[in-house]
């Protein structure tokens, strides 16, 4: 969805444009589902050329009570995908019994701020190892949501995109993660979370599974929708009604029983769908497909749906090695951008110039002759005057890179007020043979403003002190005399109380009191409606030493 601006510059002597660009990750298009795969069962996903893995994060597994976590596990997956390059997705999901008056597992949170708290630990504990975090899994489902939509929105997806962004910037956020079944409702479900959500999506995700045993139900289901009025519509169709089309889809689960329909069929499922899907000669609007999943439970011997056999053995079934040789066969064009903008001062009808470089991460070679180019798929604006084209003669390989300078003018247009800033965006991606775009889009982001935006030139300092003993935290930023501050925990915004004081000023005074008041603290400064953040400090709580004079003598500020 394009965010137009309501105020437009014009006869203004400068105007900030602040370029700010949408955090990418690699464009490999082949996943799996692997819940919280073993060492084993990671160089397996590795060997098979498959890029992408979807791990699962409990709530209710990490932290079993209040403040309480346990990272290992966890900690030993990312690391494990992390050394073999594979790109990890994470799905936050399920409560635990402390954080709600309903079910555990399904239940509503009691306090949306408990669900934020989550969210924002396991974003920066993972800060730059997990690209994409998952809202929740299948909350249209009575047995993983016992919420309505509205209270899945409230309480799930909105406070945990924004804790995840606070957290790490350049992770994306994805959702809602809908089983694809009408006894779900997931046409309504999903309509209501792009339509009242969509700022708090990068990336819309959704699982479909066959009605019998073909790939071409499931494609069926994403591109063509029922054959008659009664029947449900196309994934493709509410994408198109709620304004997301165009925009990142992934199919985050898919897959067939190797116990109910053999393994040559589940083989046969996994090569036809993605021939449908990554062939060169089809244009393609689902950007990854992850299948369910890496290996079977031997737990439960009839939900077959693994590639790989149980362990010890871990097997690789006949889908695996299909798999592994459509990844080596199919030559799907894929691109990611790699530059991440700068600050540009224009006036209203000014020019300059930005260069967007990409990164080839498909297996074709682009060049000129092959219809190779960068498009502008979203412009409401009009502010992209020019694209440099493909250049003549030039060969981009895999793995290469290459450079266009886009020409971006400024509207001329309705004064706007000092008080406010003008935003627009706009939106570039990669255009191949037969003109159809691939890869990731690059959404870019022009803040335009009467007056520079605060700037953090100190930032505060991680402490580590004892229980009831002051932690100060400050920051320092250039700006007007108005500038507004509010700190925040974990992505949670403070309040002045008996054991914090300065929430609202350049300087917190912090004394810690338990595990719930560590984690990361960062302040939030506002100068009029230009908004910056610093970065953000840990506060950790040390064991204190018996009878130490420092623990015996500290006092605790209420007030100034």
């Amino acid at each position: 969805m394009w965010r137009k601006a309501l105020l437009k510059a014009r006869n203004l002597a400068a105007i900030l444009l602040a370029v700010v660009v949408c955090p990418v990750v690699s464009a490999s298009p082949y996943g799996v589902v692997g819940h919280v795969p073993s060492e084993a069962v990671l160089e397996q996903i590795a060997a098979a050329g498959i890029e992408w893995v979807r791990v699962s994060m409990n709530w209710y597994m990490v932290e079993p009570e209040q403040d309480q976590f346990d990272w290992s596990i966890h900690d030993q997956v990312i690391e494990g995908a992390h050394r073999r390059g594979l790109k990890v997705f994470v799905t936050l999901a399920y409560t635990p019994q402390w954080a709600t008056s309903g079910p555990v597992f399904q239940g509503v949170p009691n306090d949306p701020d408990d669900w934020r708290d989550f969210c924002y630990r396991a974003a920066a504990r993972y800060r730059g190892k997990v690209a994409v975090w998952g809202m929740w899994n299948e909350p249209n489902l009575d047995g993983f949501w016992a919420g309505s939509r509205t209270e899945y929105l409230v309480e799930i997806m909105r406070p945990g995109a924004e804790a995840i962004r606070m957290a790490d910037p350049r992770a994306l956020v994805a959702g809602p993660e809908l089983a694809h079944l009408s006894s779900g409702h997931w046409q309504d479900w999903l309509e209501y979370c792009i339509r009242f959500g969509a700022d708090s999506l990068d990336v819309v995700t959704h699982h479909v599974y066959p009605s019998d045993s073909s790939a071409s139900d499931v494609t069926r289901k994403l591109d063509e929708g029922g054959q008659y009025p009664w029947e449900p519509p196309s994934v493709k169709e509410v994408l198109r009604d709620t304004g997301w089309w165009g925009r990142p889809f992934w199919l985050a689960e898919t897959g067939l029983r190797s116990t109910e329909f053999g393994e040559s069929r589940q083989a046969d499922f996994v090569e036809d769908l993605l021939e449908t899907w990554f062939s060169p000669s089809r244009p393609s609007w689902v950007d990854r497909i992850f299948f369910y999943h890496i290996e079977d439970d031997p737990r439960f011997p009839d939900r077959s749906w693994g590639l790989l056999e149980p362990q010890p053995e871990s097997r690789r079934k006949l889908a695996y090695d299909r798999y592994q040789e459509s990844i080596n066969s199919l030559f799907p064009d894929d691109a990611e951008f790699e530059n991440l903008g700068k600050l540009v001062f224009a006036g209203p009808g000014d020019s300059f110039s930005a260069t967007v470089r990409v990164r080839n991460t498909g297996y074709s070679t682009w060049t000129a002759a092959g219809g190779f180019e960068l498009a502008v798929v979203g412009d409401e604006d009009g502010l992209i005057q020019a694209v440099e084209a493909f250049p003549s003669g030039v060969f981009v390989g895999p793995g290469d890179q290459l450079s266009f300078t886009v020409e971006v003018v400024i509207p001329s247009a309705d004064p706007v007020s000092p008080d406010t800033t003008q935003t627009y965006e706009v939106a570039l991606r990669m255009s191949g043979r037969g003109g159809y775009e691939f890869g990731d889009w690059h959404s870019v982001i022009a803040k335009a403003s009467l007056y520079d935006p605060p700037r953090v030139v100190n930032h505060p300092e991680p402490q580590n002190v004892e229980a009831g003993v002051q932690a100060r935290f400050s920051v320092q930023a250039t700006g007007s005399d108005n500038l507004a501050f509010q700190w925040f925990r974990n992505g949670i915004e403070l309040e002045d109380g008996p054991n914090i004081v300065g929430s609202k000023e350049a300087i917190l005074e912090v004394w810690p009191e338990s595990q719930s008041d560590t984690g990361e603290y960062l302040c939030r400064l506002r100068d009029r409606d230009r908004v910056v953040f610093s970065e953000p400090a840990e506060l950790h709580l040390v064991e204190s030493e018996a009878h130490s004079p420092r623990k015996l003598s500290a006092g605790r500020r209420v007030s100034h």
